[in-house]
């Protein structure tokens, strides 16, 4: 796992995700990575989006054809979009927030991680765009 923003010492405030995002896409790294993969969003926007996200832990998939943030797994919802997610996965963006970092995760460790994910409640939305 890479972490993409410096640990956080016991005497720091918790960062949040979008900051931590925008502090990773604003190293040459970062910047670089975003243009190639994902040039089409804006990072503030996806910055917003995980400040909004109330969830404890989550996965961030981005790749040119849509974003999405995972706080809950359905098996059968993942199952009946397999390949569309497989090859967002192979040619995006994997990261993981644990509450206190976002990490950048291989493709493997992503999948392991959705999958440990706890399952809806009820009936769950999927926004992405044309994925």
């Amino acid at each position: 796992m890479q972490t993409i923003s410096p640990p956080i010492t016991s005497q720091q405030q918790t960062v949040d995700a979008g900051s931590q995002l925008i502090a990773w896409v604003m190293t040459e790294e970062g910047t670089r990575t975003w243009a190639r993969v994902c040039a089409c969003f804006s990072p503030y926007r996806i910055a917003q989006a995980l400040r909004n996200t109330q969830a404890t832990s989550y996965g961030l998939l981005l790749c040119a054809k849509g974003a999405i943030i995972w706080s809950t797994f359905s098996e059968d919802q993942f199952a009946r979009l397999h390949d569309h997610y497989q090859q967002a996965i192979r040619s995006g963006l994997c990261f993981w927030w644990n509450g206190e970092q976002l990490v950048q995760v291989s493709r493997e460790q992503f999948c392991v991680l959705l999958r440990n994910l706890p399952c809806p409640a009820s009936r769950h939305l999927i926004l992405n765009r044309q994925m």
